[in-house]
């Protein structure tokens, strides 16, 4: 699990960065959370390299959750339909929220590495929440 602070206006540009420094540490995490509690805009071209950013994770078995995001970023992603791609159960709060998240996929991922077949992690929509982190 890999924790990424975004600051700032969640651009294109800001997606490219995260993505050059995954490319860096060598590989993808099990989860990746996203600390969004200090970006305050995402315009069409951030979110398309999010939602491309997550389809990417996606194909590989890997999961994405957002923690914190503010209410235009928000609302943005809920309009273009993203965070039912995403699973709202992916989006929390906070970032103990997020990090609860993550270990309930991790557990259930070495879980289901165990039993073999493909599954995916519980829902827990009651983590969804539009709070500041």
């Amino acid at each position: 699990m890999i924790v990424y602070r975004v600051f700032g206006a969640f651009f294109f540009g800001a997606v490219d960065k995260l993505e050059t420094a995954l490319k860096r540490a060598g590989q993808e995490p099990d989860v990746l959370i996203l600390r969004m509690r200090k970006v305050l805009a995402m315009d069409a071209t951030g979110l398309n390299a999010l939602e491309d950013l997550h389809e990417k994770l996606r194909a590989k078995g890997k999961h994405l959750i957002l923690s914190g995001p503010h209410a235009q970023p928000l609302f943005a992603m809920d309009r273009a339909g993203f965070l039912d791609q995403l699973g709202r159960e992916n989006v929390c709060a906070h970032i103990d929220a997020a990090l609860g998240r993550a270990a309930e996929i991790l557990a259930f991922k070495s879980k289901k590495d165990g039993a073999g077949g493909h599954l995916e992690p519980p829902d827990r929509n009651d983590r969804s929440a539009v709070a500041k982190d």
